[in-house]
């Protein structure tokens, strides 16, 4: 019996709800066995549509109250829709006798209850859809004009107007509107992209006692400019020196003097840590630190592949190592403010974790190591690296921060399903939608590449590998001729043979180690050794060609000049 199925039936559906999110996920989808007559088991599951009902009616209602004394104005005009919205939820299941069948012929029956299901009728109004979830009518009213009113009077609302809760281009339905709304009963705010992205270069300066008072006293000038002093204001922002520029630009078009001279103690704090941090760079024999954050971050989804299958076959033990899985990564996440949290989950902010599937946002120059932390979990809990058993798909999307998260969450899923068409599935997707406009996307299985690029892009950020080693590459790989690939003997040694000559080339010797110990080491890591050799299949060199923009981008992000920006990479 799945361990989710098996808590619900002791538990409740209603405690499981009540449950902290990270220590406990639910799918939405669960079958099994249950240690009962077919009456008891079916008024478990009449309990649950209940109990699924209540969960939203408490949240309404848990929601009101709190919205009632943080934004008063705001929620009595939108709460006549909110309350009318009915539980978006339903509770679809099958029972069959333990002797009628096996877990596939169940699967086959809830299969046929769901597409039968009764449809609940729907009588629309005439007025806009929710932008957010496209299905639902626009909250406000029922026909056109009592929509227009109830619009322009929440566009001349305060927290409209300084874009708090609800944007002013957004048009939100009753479900939706009390989702956004619920999200504000959390006593800490969910980071923003911004605050993501800055997640590595922070915990990287504060690293520094030398540099940690200067990054203190940046953060204590953010927090004097007005519209960034209150308690809950975002003021990740004001750590890019972009976002810096473009509010100081606003504040002296508007002529507020006061902000203007908040903003201008901010950049001088800002210079300060600058020069604290090039100071520490001239005298360590470290990788270079970056003087400001990089402006990409990185949304990550991933998804048990086969599972249905596996599930069925491995029904006594597979449910319970997935939720193993999950609970050993709701442990390991956003976790950086521990001592010796090194690892790049450690960086990572759960968005949702649901079994074997979740989405995680992170630092973007940390994507393809998290990815790399996250497959080994899965494999060290589950147990399949490869073959035909439950492996793990990931799908990647780097994004710049400032850029809308729904895309870049759309763009993550594409990039899972590119993974999962792959043959054998197993596999990773990384997609980068550069600040240009430009975008790129390289999808190989786990076992195709990605662990040379991985090592490549962190040879290049710690500043042991060129930039232009990318280049090289590259070039002399789209040079080679298609069907030599696997019509010459030694060709796939000879390709090899000379990306390690052009690594040996491009090798960045520090002035305390030897060139050859340097360049043999580099090389080790990307394309492997005697024993254990890299790219050594036609595979994994062609996938090698289609990663290196990913890689050349990623080195970029972490690098210690005084551009930050990364557009298109030759």
């Amino acid at each position: 019996m799945p361990s989710a199925l098996l808590d619900v039936y002791q538990n409740g559906l209603g405690q499981i709800l009540s449950q902290e999110r990270l220590t406990y996920g639910i799918p939405n989808c669960a079958s099994g066995t249950i240690p009962s007559t077919l009456p008891t088991a079916e008024k478990l599951f009449r309990r649950m549509e209940a109990e699924l009902a209540k969960a939203w009616t408490d949240l309404t209602k848990e929601t009101a109250d709190s919205a009632r004394k943080s934004a008063k104005e705001l929620w009595t005009l939108v709460e006549p829709s909110v309350i009318a919205a009915e539980c978006p939820f339903q509770v679809v299941w099958c029972l069959v006798p333990d002797s009628a069948g096996d877990l596939a012929s169940v699967d086959s029956l809830y299969d046929a209850a769901k597409r039968s299901r009764r449809i609940a009728e729907h009588h629309g109004f005439r007025v806009p859809k929710c932008t957010q979830c496209g299905r639902r009518e626009a909250a406000g009213g029922s026909n056109l004009a009592r929509w227009r009113q109830f619009r322009s009077e929440l566009e001349e609302l305060p927290e409209i107007k300084l874009g708090l809760r609800i944007a002013a281009a957004e048009t939100l339905c009753g479900v939706c509107t009390l989702k956004r709304f619920a999200g504000y009963l959390a006593p800490i705010a969910f980071p923003s992209t911004s605050a993501i992205a800055a997640r590595d270069w922070l915990y990287l300066i504060e690293s520094f006692s030398d540099l940690r008072g200067l990054l203190e006293e940046l953060e204590s000038s953010i927090g004097q400019v007005p519209g960034f002093d209150s308690d809950w204001a975002d003021r990740a922002p004001l750590l890019f020196p972009r976002s810096l520029l473009a509010e100081s630009h606003r504040a002296r078009q508007l002529k507020d003097a006061q902000k203007t001279a908040a903003l201008e103690a901010v950049e001088g704090a800002q210079k300060r840590l600058v020069q604290g941090i090039d100071a520490t760079n001239s005298r360590s024999l470290q990788p270079a630190i970056p003087v400001a954050p990089p402006n990409y971050a990185a949304v990550i989804s991933f998804d048990g592949d086969n599972m249905a299958r596996c599930v069925r076959e491995r029904r006594e033990d597979l449910p319970k190592k997935i939720v193993s899985f999950q609970r050993a990564l709701a442990e390991r996440v956003d976790r950086q403010s521990e001592p010796g949290a090194i690892d790049a989950l450690a960086g990572a902010q759960p968005f949702y974790l649901g079994g074997d599937e979740g989405v995680l946002l992170a630092p973007a120059g940390a994507a393809l190591e998290l990815a790399a932390e996250l497959r080994q979990l899965w494999v060290e809990t589950v147990g399949s690296a490869g073959g035909e058993g439950a492996t793990l798909s990931v799908g990647v999307s780097i994004f710049d921060r400032e850029r809308p998260l729904g895309p870049a969450l759309a763009t993550a899923h594409q990039a899972l399903r590119s993974a999962k068409e792959l043959p054998g599935k197993n596999g990773l997707g990384v997609t980068v939608s550069a600040a240009s406009g430009s975008r790129w996307t390289a999808v190989q299985s786990f076992q195709g590449g990605w662990n040379s690029a991985r090592e490549a892009a962190l040879a290049i950020r710690s500043g042991r590998l060129a930039r232009g080693w990318t280049h090289d590459v590259e070039t002399f790989l789209r040079t080679l001729p298609e069907e030599l690939w696997k019509s010459e003997p030694g060709f796939v040694q000879a390709v090899r043979e000379e990306i390690k000559r052009l690594t040996y080339r491009r090798t960045v010797v520090p002035s305390n180690r030897s060139g050859q110990e340097e360049r043999a080491e580099i090389w080790r890591r990307i394309g492997g050794d005697d024993e254990q050799p890299k790219l050594m299949t036609p595979e994994a060199g062609r996938a090698l060609a289609d990663q290196l923009h990913v890689v050349a981008f990623l080195g970029r992000l972490n690098s210690a000049s005084r551009s930050q920006e990364v557009s298109d990479v030759s």
